[in-house]
């Protein structure tokens, strides 16, 4: 039987009372849970109130006894009430009184909720809500102004008072509140938005803008006061008049200019906006386009995404918006990724101009070939023209759009195909690569991928060996294609075909030997890659020499290869004397070589204990993660455990909570091994960062050193329910030893008795921790 199954069993019988009750409540009449939502158990209390929730009765008797709970000294309680009245709404105005009462409320989310609630019983709350706010906290004015706003036109006896708020308020909340009750209850008074517009707190001139874009009609007042918020200076009131704007019944011709100053806005997000807000305004036109490409040459590329999204929205409806892009194209500071994918919403139209701006500006050539890519299908024909065009640049960027295309397309694969002979040795090369990366069958193309990997460019070759998984070739064939190329004076060839061997596993074991000669290469990434490869042999089918040359690769001079080693070791589960000694020589290198050393050591388990002593220095190098690990490999290795619980402790004291944290649980992992960490786990409950690993850790180790005592009986009276919890168990887990502390648990059961709301929470445990130490057998 598990170990931990007696403490499982424990919470389960401390936890049924309440499941029973929980049923029970399931089960019950509406005048049971009237009854029990006044209950003196907390418990039966929240499982009555969540269940009236759940049924949605709204009888006067349900009606009533909610009224009563939003007065309830529980939160949760309290909660569940407002909630259910306001989801019965117009009904409930018999509690009206309470909900009153709840808008002076500590609490804003209770304010809140009761302001929701009077808000959903609609008019017949009016009355109420007037005589509340002529002695109404700030605070409580917010939640009338919130339940007005949602009563609308029927609160209209507030607007007086409303209106007088607005004008003297010095809160910029509350003014902002009582503008949006005011427009809610008077939705067409144009006099009193254009005054908002003007209003020194930035929420009110908002909710001004808002409600003058909503009005179907609006006179020259009402749009000269909704322009004005377009250079308002507050940016997010910027962004919102630039949605109001696009909402309104200004004339089209009219919103020109102040889009275009939104378009060219400093803040990222107004230009968001009123890319929306041209597009809903209609203004895609030509006309609106050459107004925004005379700024495209002035404007700060930092700033220009808004603009150019904007002309690209406008696409082929402006002949003027792609030359003026190609050319803005060329500044310094020009998002490339941004641009490319804006200039694809021109489609088909795009292909050709794009292209021949690619012949006059070859260092565009990228930027514009992934634009051609996004455009996709409609790009096809045109690519298809110009893939044997006597430019070099354009050949590559017809090629490159044509295999980078999202989702790949079928008719790519013959142009593709025939791009492999192409006398350009870069187009070669980028043909050979996107064609091995089509999703398609490409037997067709096969003999010609072959040719490839015996062409005169180091980088058509290097391409070409991915034939070696893509194709469906003999194992002979690819054996004579891998050895070649692991022969092949080119390292990116050599390197290529490492990198395809290792989704072959069969091919691999066949090549290990020549594989494990390039240990000897001259260059690192060589070295490096062939010990990489290593970790694909299945594991079953490891060569004998793999040992000896992951030995030799950790002493490498090439860090590179020496993280590859590591890592390679770990994922072949390797465990030999030979790897760890020169394991333990790693110890010293940087971190992230550290850090890969000491977890290809973790595996190694006990076999590992003689790197204990090195290992432990770690606990305190200077980097965070190498701390980290150092902890929980040693947790593996070491087979001293009360030395490496000294050590585990002083750890706890690390600056960084994920090293305490690891810490921790490795402690929990020694069990009563750990006893002499419990004093410091125990003051870590008090700390929010640490409460809950804390935690795990002393109910692992499941006892407590003497010398603790005085700390669990200092700690009784904790307001900390953990704290208290602990405190009262360890002290049962002490036993006899611990009787210094019984005549406090008496009081503390004392006080429960007589009704301490904390009852349901402590009693159990308390009597569990009382009879463990007078000696008394408890039951399992």
């Amino acid at each position: 039987m598990s170990a931990t199954w007696p403490a499982v069993l424990v919470l389960f019988l401390i936890s049924l009372p309440s499941i029973i009750e929980a049923g029970q409540t399931e089960d019950a009449s509406i005048s049971e849970l009237v009854a029990q939502l006044a209950s003196d158990e907390l418990e039966v209390q929240r499982d009555a109130a969540y269940e009236l929730a759940r049924r949605q009765n709204s009888t006067p008797e349900v009606i009533q006894a909610l009224g009563v709970a939003t007065l309830a000294s529980d939160t949760q309680v309290r909660f569940q009430a407002l909630m259910t009245l306001a989801r019965i709404g117009a009904p409930a105005h018999a509690v009206t009184p309470q909900l009153i009462q709840c808008l002076s409320d500590r609490d804003d989310q209770i304010r809140y909720r009761a302001g929701t609630a009077l808000g959903c019983i609609g008019a017949a709350a009016v009355p109420a809500l007037a005589e509340a706010w002529t002695e109404a906290s700030n605070d409580a004015k917010l939640a009338i102004a919130q339940a007005a706003s949602r009563i609308g036109p029927d609160s209209q006896t507030l607007a007086a008072v409303f209106t007088e708020e607005l004008d003297k308020t010095e809160d910029a909340e509350l003014a902002r509140f009582t503008a949006e009750a005011l427009a809610a209850i008077t939705p067409s008074n144009e006099a009193l938005f254009v005054q908002m517009c003007g209003h020194p707190v930035s929420g009110v001139r908002r909710v001004g803008a808002e409600a003058l874009s909503a009005l179907p009609s609006a006179s020259a007042a009402a749009h000269a006061a909704l322009l004005q918020t377009v250079s308002d200076a507050d940016p997010v009131l910027r962004e919102w008049a630039a949605i109001a704007l696009a909402k309104s019944s200004l004339p089209a011709e009219q919103k020109y200019e102040p889009v275009e100053r939104l378009l060219l806005d400093s803040n990222a997000s107004v230009r968001a906006a009123a890319v929306v807000a041209m597009r809903k305004s209609n203004l895609l036109t030509e006309v609106f386009a050459k107004r925004l490409i005379d700024h495209l040459a002035t404007i700060d590329g930092e700033y220009a995404d808004g603009l150019v999204d904007a002309i690209c929205e406008i696409g082929n409806r402006s002949t003027a918006a792609l030359p003026a892009l190609v050319k803005y194209a060329q500044q310094p500071a020009v998002d490339a990724s941004h641009l490319s994918k804006s200039l694809a919403r021109f489609g088909g139209v795009a292909v050709a101009p794009l292209l021949d701006a690619i012949e006059d500006h070859p260092n565009l050539e990228m930027l514009f070939s992934s634009a051609l890519a996004f455009i996709g299908a409609p790009a096809i024909p045109t690519l298809l023209e110009h893939a044997t065009n006597e430019n070099e640049l354009v050949r590559i960027a017809s090629v490159r759009a044509l295999g980078e295309m999202q989702p790949a397309q079928i008719e790519s694969v013959p142009p593709l195909t025939r791009a492999i002979e192409d006398p350009s040795a870069s187009v070669r090369s980028v043909a050979v690569a996107l064609l091995l990366a089509q999703p398609f069958d490409l037997s067709a193309a096969q003999d010609t991928l072959v040719n490839a990997t015996t062409d005169d460019a180091e980088d058509v070759r290097a391409a070409a060996m991915g034939v070696i998984h893509a194709c469906d070739l003999s194992s002979e064939e690819r054996q004579a294609l891998i050895v070649r190329g692991l022969h092949d004076g080119s390292p990116k060839v050599r390197t290529s075909v490492l990198l395809a061997v290792r989704e072959l596993p069969q091919e691999l074991t066949k090549s290990t030997t020549e594989i494990i000669a390039l240990l000897e290469d001259d260059l690192a990434s060589v070295r490096a890659a062939a010990v990489g490869t290593l970790a694909y042999q299945p594991q079953q089918q490891v060569h004998e020499g793999t040992v000896a040359a992951l030995v030799e690769a950790l002493n490498d001079p090439a860090t590179e290869v020496r993280l590859a080693a590591t890592t390679t070791i770990q994922l072949l589960h390797l465990v030999d004397p030979a790897l760890l000694v020169a394991l333990g020589d790693n110890l010293t290198a940087s971190p992230e070589l550290l850090i890969s050393t000491l977890e290809a050591i973790k595996l190694s388990g006990k076999e590992g204990s003689q790197l204990a002593s090195a290992v432990a220095e770690l606990i305190f190098h200077e980097e965070q993660t190498v701390r980290v690990t150092a902890i929980q490999t040693l947790g593996q290795i070491n087979d001293h455990p009360q030395q490496q619980c000294e050590l585990l402790v002083k750890a706890l004291e690390d600056p960084e909570w994920e090293v305490r944290q690891a810490a921790a649980v490795g402690l929990g992992e020694k069990g009563t091994l750990a006893e002499v960490a419990v004093p410091k786990l125990f003051t870590m409950l008090s700390n929010e960062e640490d409460s809950d690993f804390a935690s795990r850790a002393l109910r692992e180790i499941n006892t407590a050193p003497l010398t603790s005592i005085p700390l669990f009986i200092e700690n009784l009276d904790s307001e900390d329910r953990r704290v208290g919890y602990y405190a009262v168990t360890l002290l049962g887990k002490i036993g006899p030893p611990a009787r210094a502390a019984i005549p406090k648990l008496e009081e503390m059961q004392e006080t429960l008795k007589k009704g301490d709301r904390r009852g349901g929470f402590r009693r159990d445990y308390l009597q569990d921790a009382i009879d463990a130490i007078h000696g008394r057998e408890t039951p399992e």
